[in-house]
């Protein structure tokens, strides 16, 4: 059999083809297999449900529900029937991750710490992390653009580990807040305290000095 795409629904216990499936639907709770592409419609009550998943093209589906496994490029991504992560242990991504809901992470979220002793310019990829200023004399910290989509809602936690003052600077907008400025550079002073907290609303950066007892 070429192809499958005379049908609105198929629904059988194996589906089989060499060449493509297109049909509206597919319900089957043993094989789907084809060597060619699959493109399903979107269906209130899925798209493919079956046992075995065997697919050599491409997949365009609304909804995929399998009851055993998904297994992609050989490793398995869906342990049962509900989507989550649970079978993989370890994800890594050289870029963004998306989350439209809420994300909660019972282990903790660790960010590598930075310790800083010289003149340095920080990308979005540092914010959210620990950051330490060490004793090289006087030197200027760059922060991304405030302006930039990218930048906002980010900040930055610095610890002031040196008695010589540290020079914040922006390429863009300014620094205000408690501890600001007003202008594109602001000096953290280590007398004043050497803890500060320096966030980004999408125009300016805020910085606050956190006062301890």
């Amino acid at each position: 059999m070429a192809n499958l795409s005379s049908y609105i629904n198929i629904s059988a216990n194996t589906v089989s083809a060499l060449g493509n499936i297109t049909p509206g639907n597919v319900l089957t709770s043993g094989v789907i297999s084809a060597t060619g592409n699959v493109t399903t419609a979107n269906s209130f009550v899925g798209n493919l449900v079956g046992t075995i998943v065997s697919i050599t093209g491409n997949v365009s589906a609304g909804n995929i529900i399998v009851t055993t496994g998904l297994t992609l490029n050989g490793t398995p991504i869906v342990a049962n029937n509900a989507a989550n992560l649970n079978s993989i242990n370890t994800m890594a991504t050289t870029g963004n991750v998306s989350v439209g809901g809420n994300l909660t992470a019972t282990g903790g979220i660790r960010k590598s710490a930075r310790v800083l002793t010289a003149t340095t310019t920080l990308t979005v990829a540092d914010a959210s992390g620990f950051i330490e200023f060490s004793p090289g004399g006087t030197y200027t910290i760059t922060l991304p653009n405030p302006t930039l989509a990218a930048s906002s809602g980010i900040g930055y936690r610095f610890w002031q580990n040196t008695t010589d003052n540290i020079t914040l600077s922006t390429p863009a907008g300014a620094f205000y807040g408690p501890s600001g400025s007003t202008t594109s550079t602001v000096v953290l002073a280590q007398a004043t305290t050497q803890y500060w907290d320096v966030w980004c609303d999408g125009y300016n950066w805020a910085v606050f000095g956190i006062k301890i007892a």
